[in-house]
């Protein structure tokens, strides 16, 4: 019994690694699931320095790899990318991947929108790489879309750089960019004409729909400020080189201010910064002309102590007063390496709390108030966020490779994260937040795999519900029939019953073991290698066989029930290998000679056959022998056809061993003969998992055993440096 038991155990391991996405060989950087096979999700390597100090909360993450990422690619499918929640232990809770189509998606974070929380998230609306028109969505707590906003595809378009909501004035502030023809001359160039990407902001009421602001960058600021040199543009070999910006179907536009984030004040004047200016602006709410610099080529600000910064994003407001402001930002200190031709401002990336300071009659001066150094010390080159946590922490998302940190208030490091995997996707921002409660709609997905020979049987149940956050207790049920219940245990949830369950549900309760939502009833489904049990172990009657050895025809390859004589078939009951005979099959619907299949009988009233004549013994069956069915009347005494088929000679075994006892599912013993034929029978089931289940097991150790070494050394090792795939010429 133990030897079959360990090789359900190992099998079960293979197919929770191998079922439904390609085998031993997939990306071990994705988490896969059992019950919802269309998902994966990046996994996380996670190096707490002081758990205890982590600000409690979810993981709002958007990964992706590059704007034309290529969504026929194979290697993306099933879906792994768009918008994601995880827990605070890096355990995926919902995945919107396949829901928007993988697309590209930046900003998702919880707000406060009439009168509910909701996620908001900018997403990629056209197929890329045409255009990145994109559109804003509010996400209700069903994981349902309840608002979707300003599509312009005639004049600007909406950038997916930044989507940022100002409560208090109930608006919505979003970038711009739209391709303009520039006099060459006037840049210094040979070309009558060049394309530009001329970059804006706009604000949009959220009652009315309406624009209430909009500013466009070449009103306002000249050309000369911009630190990208317009003689260069990125080539098609990926590297920087001379490229005349005269045809824009190519692609080939001087992006000289790159906006990449906005926010609002309380005066009603807008906080900008210009990656490829080094500076952030603040902007007149009133008539749009500029209030004042800091940094880049002039700056109305003196820098104090090391405040150079360059290439930054995700400015905004810590405080706000006439003379004097406290605001936040990345300080990337480097654009793309190997593709900016500019320096790094600073050997390692950094967000930065500042102080500015407009005291009457004296310069304005700009001071650092607190560093919070990347840990790893590497440059992250493009986009990223700098996040103010409610206890006082800083969340920092460094992108690449899904990178982020948290900080203390003094720049302590109390966690590290990154994906996994960490050339496959990265991300844009990354927030965290305790302000959400996932409901979905949607009932739990669940899976359950049977494994068994005859009356040793067991199923393994998968179970998972994509969003939901509040149920803690997972209980299972065949029917009425309570198999057992389990705690959540991350995305998804395995329980195993050591009962045979024709069909399973699942059902979800919270932390106080109130209801909240059920699975749809699911038959159960079996690998290749095992067979149902011919008796229902639910049922407290023992199986019963007959004493006579040579009453029993050893099974054949194809794993015939031992109850059923392949000669004398019970009218409409599907037998392995008789393809003629109806059935309502548990599981797949597809079945070839080499694959077993339940055994049921119509759900009508059966026409039975009597057995040949001078049976070694009566066999009895039930109807919940067979998975599905619901009729408890027993089949007993067949009586004998009108025209019985003449059966041919049965095979004799060629040796009994002994009659040897068999504990069923409701722990009484049945008796069986095992003969040789049996004994090779057994072991070529048993045989292929086991041989299956330890290289798995060592397989798996050997991989535990490199992610242990990988984490606890993870955070002292020098990180390769990521190359870029493409060209990401818009961040």
């Amino acid at each position: 019994m133990w030897v079959l038991q360990l090789a359900v155990v190992l099998q079960s391991l293979w197919i929770y690694t191998a079922y439904g996405y390609g085998g031993l060989d997939s990306a071990d950087d994705l988490f896969k699931f059992v019950s919802r096979p269309d998902l994966m999700s990046p996994k996380f390597n996670i190096t707490y320095h002081h758990r205890e100090q982590v600000a409690p909360g979810y993981w709002f993450v958007t990964p992706f790899k590059f704007i034309g990422h290529g969504l026929d690619d194979v290697k993306w499918v099933p879906c792994q990318m768009g918008p994601m929640i995880y827990d605070n232990d890096g355990e995926l809770v919902w995945s919107g991947a396949c829901q928007f189509n993988q697309r590209i998606m930046y900003d998702l974070f919880p707000i406060e929108f009439g009168g509910q929380t909701v996620l908001k998230a900018i997403v990629m609306r056209s197929e890329f790489p045409v255009s990145d028109c994109g559109a804003g969505v509010f996400i209700n707590q069903h994981y349902e879309m309840v608002h979707n906003f300003f599509i312009d595809r005639e004049n600007s378009h909406v950038n997916i750089h930044e989507f940022n909501y100002i409560a208090h004035r109930n608006t919505t502030l979003v970038t711009t960019r739209r391709p303009r023809q520039w006099s060459g001359h006037a840049l210094g160039l040979m070309e009558d004409l060049v394309w530009i990407d001329s970059n804006g902001f706009r604000a949009y009421d959220m009652t009315s729909g309406n624009i209430t602001f909009q500013w466009h960058a070449e009103y306002h600021v000249s050309l000369e400020e911009s630190t990208l040199a317009p003689a260069y543009s990125i080539g098609p070999n990926f590297v920087k080189e001379r490229v005349p910006f005269t045809n824009f179907t190519h692609g080939y536009l001087w992006d000289p201010w790159h906006i990449n984030s906005v926010d609002e004040n309380s005066d009603g004047n807008y906080l900008v910064s210009f990656r490829h200016l080094d500076t952030i602006m603040l902007i007149a709410g009133d008539d749009g002309r500029v209030l004042w610099r800091l940094g880049g080529k002039h700056s109305d600000y003196i820098l104090e102590d090391g405040l150079k910064f360059s290439r930054q994003h995700h400015a905004r407001y810590v405080s706000h007063s006439r003379e004097r402001d406290v605001i936040s930002f990345l300080d990337n200190a480097s654009g793309e390496q190997k593709l900016d031709y500019q320096p790094p401002s600073n050997g390692y990336s950094r967000g930065l709390i500042v102080e500015l300071l407009r005291p009457p009659g004296e310069p304005q001066r700009a001071r650092i108030l607190q560093e919070y150094k990347r840990p790893d010390r590497r440059l992250a080159d493009k986009r990223g966020a700098l996040q103010r946590l409610p206890n006082g922490n800083v969340l920092m998302s460094w992108t690449d490779a899904g990178y982020l940190s948290e900080h203390t208030k003094d720049d302590q490091v109390l966690m590290e994260a990154r994906f996994l995997n960490e050339t496959r996707l990265g991300t844009y921002r990354v927030y965290k937040s305790t302000n959400w409660v996932g409901l979905p709609k949607l009932p739990p997905d669940v899976k359950a795999l049977g494994y068994g020979v005859g009356t040793n049987s067991m199923t393994a149940i998968y179970v998972s519900w994509n969003g939901a956050t509040e149920h803690r207790i997972w209980k299972f049920f065949s029917g009425d029939k309570l198999l057992g219940q389990a705690n959540r245990n991350g995305f998804e949830t395995v329980f195993v019953t050591d009962i045979y369950a024709g069909v399973v549900r699942a059902e979800a309760f919270d932390v106080n073991g109130q209801f909240l939502g059920k699975s749809k009833d699911t038959p159960t489904e079996y690998p290749n290698g095992w067979v149902p049990m011919p008796a229902d172990p639910l049922q407290t009657e023992p199986l019963r066989l007959p004493s006579n050895p040579e009453a029993i025809i050893p099974p054949p390859v194809d794993m015939v029930p031992s109850h059923i004589d392949p000669q004398n078939p019970i009218k409409d009951v599907k037998i392995p290998g008789s393809p003629n005979s109806p059935v309502n099959a548990v599981g797949p619907t597809e079945h070839t000679a080499d694959t077993p299949v339940p055994v049921e009988e119509d759900s009508k009233t059966p026409n039975i056959p009597k057995p040949p004549e001078n049976p070694a013994e009566s066999l009895e069956l039930t109807a919940s022998d067979t998975p599905g069915s619901t009729d408890d009347a027993k089949i007993t005494n067949p009586t004998k056809p009108k025209e019985p088929v003449k059966p041919k000679e049965p095979v004799k075994p060629t040796e009994v061993v002994a009659e040897t006892p068999i504990k069923t599912g409701n722990n009484k013993s049945s008796t069986i003969a095992v003969t040789s034929d049996t004994d090779t029978l057994y072991l070529v089931l048993l045989g292929v998992p086991i041989a299956i289940g330890y290289y798995v097991i060592l397989r798996l150790l050997y991989r535990q055993l490199r992610n242990l070494i990988a984490s606890h050394w993870g955070h002292t090792k020098e990180y390769h440096q990521l190359s870029p795939a493409v060209v990401e010429s818009y961040w």
